[in-house]
């Protein structure tokens, strides 16, 4: 895949991904200084990769970008992210564990702030949610599992497919994080989703 630079005005799930990444790289020197170790400072050069599930790639993108600018009291103003060839898929994960569900709520907070912020300009755009686009209509889905404990809560009838992944009410009930979705693919799924709006 090519690189791909998000902009604040270019990309509406800016804020969220910068908030989520920034979030990540704290909690990494944070978890570093409490294991006992020393204060880790990210640099230029020093990416986080995120292992996708959805397609062979891991994503990365770089801490500093989004840590140095609220460090000095500013905000972000821009997210370059890269992409390389993956391990593979990871194994399904059926229950998480704590890294892992911290990680996972902070991108699944950032997709649900983000989707709620633009919901109302997709019903503008597409006046009825079985006319979305394939990614927004799965990142509907998306967001109501988020909402219900992180397992897909589909009560409408409609299905969607992205990825290579397929959600209907037959699904009810599945884990989506880390059995179907990492923070590399909800970070693809937003910047899909924004091309549509």
């Amino acid at each position: 895949m090519d690189p791909i630079t998000l902009l604040p005005e270019t990309h509406r799930c800016f804020d969220q991904l910068a908030t989520a990444q920034a979030a990540t790289a704290a909690y990494i020197i944070g978890h570093a200084v409490q294991a006992g170790g020393t204060l880790p400072v990210f640099r230029p050069g020093n990416p986080i990769s995120q292992v996708c599930f959805t397609r062979p790639v891991e994503l990365e993108f770089e801490p500093s970008e989004v840590l140095g600018p609220i460090s000095q009291l500013e905000w972000p103003s821009v997210i370059h992210l890269k992409f390389h060839a993956g391990a593979g898929r990871p194994p399904d994960m059926p229950r998480a564990y704590g890294v892992q569900r911290l990680m996972g709520s902070l991108y699944e907070q950032a997709f649900v702030t983000y989707y709620e912020k633009n919901v109302a300009d997709m019903m503008t755009k597409y006046v009825n949610k079985r006319r979305f686009p394939v990614a927004l209509g799965f990142g509907r889905i998306i967001r109501n599992a988020f909402a219900h404990g992180g397992t897909v809560n589909i009560t409408d009838g409609l299905s969607a497919a992205w990825g290579g992944i397929s959600y209907s009410d037959a699904e009810n009930g599945r884990k989506v994080l880390y059995n179907d979705l990492s923070s590399g693919d909800l970070t693809l799924l937003m910047i899909e989703m924004d091309s549509h709006l």
